[in-house]
């Protein structure tokens, strides 16, 4: 059995919304916890006002009853 695996951006003509604002999945970053953390939102409401629109397509979840992982994308848009 073969596989190919292609990124969203080559089906950019089929019958598939385009979501707005950045995509995050090529951030280079590390996860240091998967729990809620609050000190993260620290000092969160300081006088920058940021409004952005970000989005993945590895939103990931676990079949509750098979436990066979389900694949999505989400968009977030915040200030």
């Amino acid at each position: 059995v073969a596989v190919k695996v292609n990124p969203l951006s080559h089906y950019t003509q089929q019958p598939i919304v385009t979501m707005t604002g950045e995509c995050i999945d090529d951030q280079d970053i590390e996860i240091e916890s998967y729990d809620f953390d609050q000190s993260l939102l620290q000092d969160a409401a300081g006088e920058t006002v940021v409004q952005e629109t970000l989005h993945s397509h590895l939103l990931k979840s676990n079949c509750l009853i098979t436990n066979q992982p389900d694949w999505g994308s989400v968009e977030i848009a915040y200030h």
